[in-house]
């Protein structure tokens, strides 16, 4: 009986790096699947071609060739190319081609704006712009203004992702990538950035050190039953998340090797608006025949509103949701088609092993393996902020291969502790989203849900409490007037869920409809990459409204 792709991925992944590694793999498990994409996008009833380890493979080795070609070697060390595409497989095709020639790639989130790009390529010094051919894909409107607004650049149209893969055409070679990995651990191997929750984007790199010690750390557990990708093992796993992001690269920058995956891909949006949305989510789900999905939440809301699409949700034992918590107001519909679990972790600490809970009703809570040396530190009230500790004898631990001289790593995300279970933990939210003075300080992102739960209500955000009154921004849908009746004042149906919120304050505070900013279209709120509002940020846009609120209902505040 032949050998899984696992074997020979655990025997090889401590010598051998990822592009070379990817080579061998092709040689010794051709015909393994590796990922999976829809034969014809405008028709998914025609379902998925599996696409091997080898097609992956001449693909990558074609690009390298390409890139050599085109460019030749990286004429420095690590010179960056940025690379901006549709989210499909061709950002992995890119990456590896990249490494294997001497460069390092810099990719974006698909909703980073181009002021975001610009600056980003600023500080990784990149004078290299690749992108596929394409004719109205909010990608080229930003390959437009990129050449525009960056002189001196390079940029060259690659070939298209089918012509990466296509069967035909004369015999590609290997593209050699000779070192080992002791060698090339701390060199570079791409470069991300950060989400801007609180600021500018910053450049991340991932080192061959960060690629290495992620899968590592997963394959050390001592028990490694209970964890989700354990539970996936050999199953077909659907990833809607971003693949020019941490999210989308580490299931494929080893972990479907160390777990023997198949990474089934949703279509390719090419017009304006979000890379995801709930119909591709739901193409996935009936065609794609998978175990589990991993998604970030954005595409919840229109998936439970639509009762064809929730109901498709049973076609997949396990959403891991990704990059930001479930609303909890969907949780109860969910749950009662499928299992919710967690992908945790960062850009900087990559995907932490986390165990899926058997109860639904825990739905909510995070719990870490045992395995990986980390803490729960008071902070305020309820909250505790989850900090990773270096340890020799641990696993793996990548945050610590990126910030070397670290004893310990605070993730800045603050938890609540399980009233029963041990080692459990709700996330609450930002350290830095604290609202608030001491000893009153609280974190109201479970307020903005119940509010964000209005169909009418976009985005809801807290900004402080004065005198026992909590000041509150409101932003509205675009098509907000059709989410209301003809005669609907807004406040006959959000009302209802503001007295909901202000039952979960926790300190003596409440939300009132007088202490309402709306936003005007005219000012909008200023956005992370992910596409949430930056806190401090909109606040501060907004300051003067807020003050105005404050000193119209009295003397008080």
């Amino acid at each position: 009986m032949a050998h899984p792709v696992s074997y020979y991925f655990s025997q090889r992944w401590h010598t051998t790096p990822l592009p070379r590694l990817i080579d061998e793999l092709a040689e010794l498990c051709p015909d393994q699947p590796m990922v999976s994409l829809l034969r014809n996008k405008n028709q998914p009833g025609e379902g998925y071609r599996d696409y091997s380890i080898q097609e992956f493979s001449r693909a990558v080795n074609r690009a390298a060739w390409w890139i050599e070609q085109h460019l030749g070697r990286a004429p420095t060390p690590w010179a960056t190319l940025h690379y901006v595409a549709p989210q499909d497989l061709s950002y992995f095709i890119i990456t590896l081609a990249a490494v294997k020639t001497g460069y390092q790639t810099l990719t974006c989130h698909p909703s980073a704006d181009v002021d975001t790009h610009l600056s980003l390529m600023e500080h990784t010094d990149c004078q290299l712009l690749l992108y596929p051919p394409s004719g109205h894909t909010s990608a080229m409107q930003k390959v437009n203004a990129i050449r525009t607004f960056r002189s001196g650049l390079t940029a060259l149209v690659t070939p298209t992702l089918e012509e990466w893969l296509a069967a035909g055409g004369p015999t590609t070679p290997v593209y050699a990538f000779k070192p080992t990995l002791a060698e090339v651990l701390h060199d570079p191997f791409t470069v991300i950035h950060s989400s801007a929750s609180t600021g500018p984007a910053k450049p991340i790199v991932f080192t061959h050190a960060t690629v290495y010690l992620q899968p590592v750390g997963f394959q050390k557990l001592l028990n490694p039953s209970p964890v989700n990708y354990e539970q996936w093992r050999g199953q077909r796993v659907g990833v809607l998340t971003p693949l020019s992001i941490a999210a989308g690269l580490f299931p494929f920058l080893g972990m479907n090797f160390c777990f023997d995956l198949t990474l089934v891909l949703p279509a390719v949006t090419t017009g304006p608006g979000p890379s995801m949305n709930a119909t591709l989510m739901d193409q996935l789900l009936q065609h794609g025949d998978v175990f589990a999905c991993i998604l970030g939440p954005k595409t919840l809301p229109e998936t439970c509103a639509t009762p064809a699409y929730a109901a498709n949700l049973c076609r997949v034992r396990q959403l891991a949701i990704v990059g930001a918590p479930c609303p909890p107001y969907l949780a109860s519909q969910i749950t009662a088609h499928t299992q919710i679990t967690h992908i945790y972790g960062s850009s900087e600490s990559g995907t932490l092993p986390a165990e899926v809970l058997p109860d639904p009703a825990d739905w909510a809570y995070l719990k870490l393996s045992p395995d990986v040396p980390h803490e729960y530190r008071p902070v305020c009230g309820p909250y505790h902020e989850l900090v990773l500790l270096r340890r020799p004898d641990a696993p793996a631990q990548p945050v610590f291969a990126m910030f070397r001289d670290c004893d310990e790593y605070p993730m800045g995300d603050l938890f609540a502790r399980h009233p029963t279970q041990p080692d459990c933990w709700r996330y609450c939210g930002r350290r830095a989203d604290l609202v608030g003075s001491p000893p009153r300080r609280f974190l109201p992102r479970d307020m903005e849900w119940m509010l964000e739960a209005h169909p009418a209500v976009r985005w809801a955000l807290i900004a402080e409490e004065r005198h026992g009154g909590l000041a509150l921004l409101l932003d509205l849908q675009p098509d907000a007037k059709r989410a209301l009746l003809p005669t609907a004042n807004i406040w006959d149906t959000l009302q209802p869920l503001l007295d909901q919120a202000n039952a979960l304050c926790p300190i003596p505070a409440t939300l009132r409809r007088d202490l309402a900013v709306f936003t005007d279209p005219s000012r909008p709120l200023p956005l992370s990459v992910k596409g949430n509002p930056q806190r401090a940020r909109s606040l501060e846009l907004y300051r003067a409204d807020i003050e105005t609120v404050f000193g119209s209902v009295g003397g008080a505040y």
